[in-house]
């Protein structure tokens, strides 16, 4: 399956991008064969799996009960020299993993194409199933043509399409939308520059309601000195906070949102 480049709803998951990455489908995943993984000489251990709920899509609910995500990226995507695709552990603030991201790409378009990039982000859980499939399709750098903004789409296993984060038109500060499975805006993600500031140390992003309120959600970019890490190997650690009473839909698209963000102004590797 082709990754449509002009197209806004993408109801079936693709299967191949135009860049050439492809995409592991949920039946295929193995499951984990231990319920802790390492990060460095730091063991992780697993969020404990809370039940389903209706109306929230499996695996989601795992975010009911959080207000912040901590993203960091594996070791070994740190130490890849000529790999593909990067590897995430989404942690809650008690550090406990909450879910496994990974890239799908190619060694070609992660190392030539930087930002530029397709690629798939598969949501693990615990199992090793998918949760969550995030697709960018192929986008320039920077914001500067109107009609090619970067936006990443985000649809569960069993298609069903949830949402979109697209990035808009500014001079200003960099500035995306949330939008829903209806194509509402229920947020949007406005700060810092509209170029890439990959050397900054730190940078937060607001996450407003459409009327322009800020309830406390945000993106933030970790200082890599506050964090004692060099800082060419923290470019790719960030936070996101949630905004009071956001759905869990709209919690898996603000992750969505970071990424993308992730990808656009802080990546490095």
């Amino acid at each position: 399956m082709n990754v449509t480049q002009g197209s806004e709803h993408m109801s079936t998951r693709p299967e191949t991008a135009s860049s050439g990455a492809s995409v592991t489908s949920a039946t295929a995943i193995v499951p984990r064969e231990t319920e802790t993984e390492l990060e460095g000489d730091e063991e992780l251990t697993w969020m404990e799996e809370l039940p389903e709920q209706p109306g929230v899509p499996r695996g989601f609910q795992q975010l009911t009960p959080l207000d912040t995500l901590n993203v960091r990226t594996t070791i070994d995507s740190r130490e890849k020299c000529c790999g593909a695709g990067l590897d995430f552990h989404v942690l809650n603030e008690d550090g406990e993993l909450v879910y496994t991201v990974s890239e799908d790409t190619t060694m070609v378009c992660r190392h030539l194409l930087g930002p530029h990039r397709a690629l798939f982000l598969s949501v693990l859980n615990e199992k090793g199933q998918l949760v969550a499939l995030f697709v960018k399709p192929w986008r320039c750098d920077a914001g500067w043509v109107p009609c090619w903004m970067h936006k990443i789409m985000l649809q569960t296993p069993e298609d069903h399409f949830v949402g979109w984060v697209r990035q808009r038109f500014s001079f200003g500060d960099a500035i995306m939308d949330i939008l829903d499975e209806d194509d509402e805006v229920v947020f949007q993600v406005k700060g810092g520059p509209t170029c890439a500031m990959r050397c900054s140390t730190s940078l937060t992003y607001g996450l407003y309601s459409p009327e322009g309120d800020g309830d406390g959600g945000e993106v933030v970019k970790y200082d890599a000195k506050a964090e004692d890490l060099p800082i060419n190997m923290s470019h790719e650690d960030f936070m996101v906070k949630f905004p009071e009473f956001s759905s869990e839909k709209e919690k898996m698209l603000m992750l969505g949102a970071a990424f993308l963000l992730n990808f656009m102004y802080f990546e490095v590797t």
